[in-house]
């Protein structure tokens, strides 16, 4: 854009039948990626490759339109009792109850549903079509508690329910945190760090926290104990050391008022990731 290079070598992989969520500062371009990735936005160096055939999904659920003139039912199956998804036959009150509308909620008119009722009616009518990779950007944007809530569900049975791989963006690090499998963190162009969300957690530096009834005789007890305000704190946290450290303060008469793992928070993993200033 202009003389700004936004993307340089951005490779990354979606595990099959799995949610991998993208996340980066502001701007970063995860929009500008999605739009990249299914045509809708023009590469301007080198070329876009996908390893394997897919058939991609792409919908963005806060500006795809609906006829107000049907209900849900109508809107997803044209009328017709059996829908052609993918290539098989289904029912087409069953399909139509998969995305959160059962019972009377599928005579609804499409035109006075809420905003989360709206983008799970948008999502059956993407996935209509039998893609297996599915692009949502930004899906729970705009949404409500509870809207935001069925979407979340909605999205991670996909994979089980669809067989679909997922591939989402969001700006709340929290939401990627309840939603994906996967993750990956976009920053300066280039994918910074791409695993499992576990892995992910498993970089937080992890200390023990502890308070006791004399913690100047406690930081000469237990070797490695220091302060940081009003805690003696230890870079060993694992459940030996709490054991023995615990043991030593109990012969030495101190009493341990509480003692509890701090870790960094997704957020401070984030921004040492992507070299961003809280």
């Amino acid at each position: 854009f202009d003389d700004r290079l936004l993307f340089n070598g951005l490779d990354f992989t979606l595990p099959r039948a799995g949610i991998v969520g993208i996340i980066g500062p502001n701007g970063v371009g995860k929009s500008t990626l999605f739009k990249m990735i299914v045509g809708k936005e023009s590469v301007t160096g080198g070329s876009l490759e996908i390893g394997e055939t897919v058939k991609i999904s792409y919908v963005d659920l806060m500006r795809a339109g609906l006829d107000a003139s049907k209900n849900v039912w109508e809107v997803v199956s044209d009328g017709n009792d059996y829908m052609i998804v993918g290539e098989s036959e289904i029912p087409s009150r069953a399909y139509v109850s998969a995305f959160g509308f059962k019972g009377s909620d599928q005579q609804k008119p499409s035109d006075v549903l809420s905003g989360g009722e709206r983008n799970r009616l948008n999502l059956a009518l993407t996935l209509k079509e039998g893609g297996n990779l599915l692009l949502l950007d930004e899906p729970t944007n705009g949404l409500d508690p509870a809207g935001i809530h069925e979407m979340r569900e909605l999205i991670r049975s996909l994979p089980r329910t669809r067989g679909v791989t997922v591939l989402v963006s969001s700006h709340l690090l929290s939401e990627i945190d309840q939603m994906s499998d996967h993750v990956g963190i976009i920053a300066k162009g280039r994918m910074v760090w791409q695993g499992p969300i576990g892995d992910l957690r498993a970089q937080a530096k992890r200390t023990i926290a502890l308070r006791t009834t004399d913690d100047d005789r406690a930081i000469q007890v237990v070797p490695g104990l220091s302060y940081d305000g009003d805690w003696l704190v230890s870079t060993r946290a694992d459940d030996a050391w709490c054991a023995r450290a615990s043991l030593a303060l109990a012969q030495a008469g101190i009493g341990v008022i509480r003692m509890e793992e701090h870790a960094d928070a997704l957020e401070d993993i984030f921004l040492r990731l992507t070299g961003s200033e809280a």
